[in-house]
């Protein structure tokens, strides 16, 4: 059975959740309080973004839809790029190695096989959250493309993540960053709204090729979550 919201005395329902429960009877609990969490100050806006993620669900946010975008990546960019890892502190884990990035795809590719690994890290009924960890280092034998060439890339995970998948980022740890890649993501990060823009974690570090994560990245994320090829780059 659908978990459904329950109407006490001591758990009030905020306006959104009201609105969306009431319009939305059957939908799972957990999506509807981070849809009502997302848009806390207006029953209309929560209404809107819920409506929209339904539509994009039928459409271009469907399993199938999302595996067919995916599907030039092939196999083996697609396992690299972006892979879940264990849980840590009761967070999954997703881990996105930059520098196997190939602009030569089309960035909604891999929008798309990032959306499928949100899926399969969280089911839609539980207030399961990320932790994203994006490893820039570069490493022999991948693309490992200049800072400006995510651009595109970043602004269209932007453009779908945060209102498909609301409420569902513990932090985003960026790492190496040195100064001008830093100047990049806070453009980028600028387009935000705050409560999300502070989930964003630039750690500092060696941006030299075979080089081990810096020590700040343990201090958002678990060793033992990250695959070893992470915690010290070397070649594949």
């Amino acid at each position: 059975m659908t978990d459904t919201v329950e109407i006490t005395r001591d758990a009030p329902l905020s306006a959104s959740l009201q609105a969306l429960t009431e319009t939305y009877p059957d939908a799972p609990a957990a999506e509807l309080r981070r849809f009502a969490d997302a848009r806390p100050n207006s029953q209309e806006d929560a209404l809107a973004l819920y409506a929209k993620y339904l539509a994009w669900r039928e459409a271009d946010g469907s399993a199938a839809a999302l595996a067919e975008a995916a599907a030039p990546l092939g196999g083996t960019i697609s396992e690299g790029f972006a892979s879940l890892g264990p849980k840590t502190a009761g967070d999954r884990v997703l881990l996105v190695e930059g520098a196997r990035y190939d602009s030569a795809f089309d960035h909604a590719a891999y929008v798309a096989l990032l959306c499928s690994h949100m899926d399969a890290a969280c089911a839609a009924a539980d207030d399961s959250r990320v932790v994203v960890v994006v490893d820039c280092r570069p490493c022999r034998g991948w693309p490992s493309p200049a800072g400006w060439s995510f651009l595109p890339l970043l602004r269209a995970i932007l453009g779908t993540a945060p209102d498909c998948y609301p409420e569902r980022l513990r932090t985003v740890v960026v790492f190496p960053v040195p100064y001008w890649a830093a100047m990049i993501m806070n453009t980028v990060t600028a387009l935000l709204d705050p409560v999300t823009r502070d989930k964003i974690a630039l750690v500092a570090g060696d941006t030299d090729v075979d080089t081990p994560c810096p020590a700040g990245v343990w201090d958002h994320v678990a060793a033992d979550a990250l695959p070893p090829r992470a915690r010290c780059r070397r070649p594949p």
